[in-house]
Order: structure tokens, then sequence, then C-alpha cells
């Protein structure tokens, strides 16, 4: 195994507790609260990688897991750090995924490798955000007649909210994945410095 492993630091939320990753060639290892865990990789049966946002950390992505007889694990983009603030972690997150999905597909071809929200809860999903965009467009409708400050309020949230909601119905929509070719749109993207300086 390689001597300095791919280490990632993921927390969901404040009341969650911290898990530190480490990805060797062949073994995924997890530290929490005190306990140890490994994973071998070709142990894995399938990866799903979601776009998972939340009010206060717009860019949080996951990498669900299933290994062989237990249930499943979730990696999280991001490290919470408290209310409203978030430590973004996407650069070990990337690095990580990447290079666990690639050792998944040689380790187990039989693994699936996806993208999006499960198919019944991606459409149940999908169907709520409609219908919550379409009552406020028909509360706007009937309101503007008498225009005030709820009906701005009420219009300003939809236009603001539509791009992201577009944005996650596109991100998460079920598919397959090629291993050997991740999108970017299901990865957080690398900062524009990083770009800078590669090039």
């Amino acid at each position: 195994m390689t001597d300095r492993p791919i280490e990632h630091r993921s927390k969901k939320g404040r009341i969650h507790t911290g898990r530190v990753w480490r990805l060797y060639d062949g073994l995924l290892s997890c530290d929490a609260g005190g306990g140890h865990r490994e994973i071998p990789v070709g142990d894995i049966e399938a990866v799903h990688l979601t776009f998972a946002p939340t009010r206060f950390e717009f860019d949080r992505y996951a990498c669900h897991l299933k290994p062989k007889g237990r249930s499943w694990e979730i990696i999280y983009s991001i490290w919470d750090a408290g209310l409203a603030h978030a430590e973004d972690h996407g650069d070990t997150y990337r690095r990580l995924v990447r290079s666990l999905v690639e050792q998944v597909a040689e380790a187990n071809p039989g693994a699936r490798v996806r993208a999006g929200e499960p198919g019944s809860r991606y459409w149940f999903e999908l169907v709520l955000l409609i219908l919550v965009f379409a009552s406020l467009a028909a509360a706007v409708s009937i309101l503007g007649l008498a225009w005030n400050w709820s009906t701005a309020v009420m219009a300003m949230c939809a236009i603001v909210a539509l791009p992201f909601a577009l944005m996650w119905a596109r991100r998460n929509r079920p598919r397959n994945l090629n291993p050997a070719s991740l999108p970017d749109m299901y990865l957080p993207p690398v900062p524009v410095e990083n770009h800078r300086s590669k090039s």
C-alpha cells in the first residue's frame, strides 16, 4: 500500500460526528468518534454521487457507498463547523472520490457507479419542487392585482430559487456513470485560483 493515503475530513452537521477518511491502494478507512473501521475497495458494490445542498451549504456533495454485507456509508464534501458555517473540503473530496471510483471499478468490475437520487425519490422531490413553484406563481399572479411587499417577496424568492432548483434537477437525475471519466458536475467545482495557477 502507498505510504501517503488520500485523506479527507467530513462532517454532516453540528450534531454529527466528524469523520476522517483515508484511501490507500485497495483500502478505505474511516476514523470517527474514537472508532476505526476499514472497507476493502473490492467489497464496494455500488457508488452513488449526489448533489446535496442545504440552506446554508449550497456546494455540498455526497458520495454514497454500499460495501458488501454492510449498510450504506456517506462521505460529504464539507465539514460543518456550526450554524451557517461550513468548511469547504472540496479539493480533498474530489481527489478521494475520483481515486476511489477508479479503484472500485478496477477491483470490482460489477460494481454500480451512478449519479443522482434513487429514481422514486428523485421524481417525488421533483414533483414537490414543481408544485412549490406553481403555487408561488399562482399566488403572485393573483396578488399581482394588488401589488404589495408580500407579493414582491414571494416573486423575489421564486426568481432567486429557480436557478438552484433547475441545477438540483439536472445534477440529481438518475443515470449511470463511466468510472474512467466522471463528469465535473458531480464533484465540487475547482476554485478559480486553482485554474489560474495551472494555466
